[in-house]
């Protein structure tokens, strides 16, 4: 999970712009450079939430990303498409929670992921529902690993 930090950092390269265009993009929402370098450099842990409505005005992106973390990052984009890596979904306090599910085999969850970033169709709903039932025919014996079988279950989904 990233810091309040990180994501601003993200959010104002991302859009381009260094320190000084976000505070002026920002207008008329003042944002200090004080401010600025204390919330990028993690000494601030909180800001106003007119400063995130500005960052977000001028980014692109949602403001519960900017201050919560909450993906989806950009209004309109899918929560999957924001997901950069199957090492992302398997942080350690996801694999922390695994021995709590017995039966669940994490290597073959991380591996239908992994297939699952390399397609670009469903929704967030139908892309959930695609795991879930793949895993289900994976561990079954009924399916194999496969892109071709990724893709024909979300397509029937």
């Amino acid at each position: 999970m990233s810091t309040l930090a990180e994501r601003i950092i993200e959010a104002r390269e991302s859009a381009g712009l260094d320190k000084a265009g976000l505070q002026r993009a920002a207008r008329p929402v003042k944002i200090t450079h004080s401010a600025l370098s204390q919330l990028e450099s993690g000494k601030s842990r909180t800001m106003r939430a007119e400063t995130a409505l500005a960052i977000a005005r001028v980014t692109g992106y949602r403001p519960e990303y900017l201050v919560l973390g909450q993906l989806p990052k950009r209004a309109g984009d899918s929560v999957a498409r924001n997901v950069h890596s199957t090492r992302e979904l398997a942080a350690p306090q996801y694999q922390r929670a695994a021995p709590s599910r017995p039966g669940v085999d994490i290597d073959v969850l991380r591996h239908i992921l992994e297939l699952m970033e390399s397609v670009d169709e469903g929704t967030p709903a139908e892309r959930a529902n695609v795991i879930a039932a793949f895993y289900d025919a994976v561990m079954t014996g009924g399916e194999t690993l496969s892109k071709t079988a990724v893709l024909k279950l979300l397509r029937s989904a």
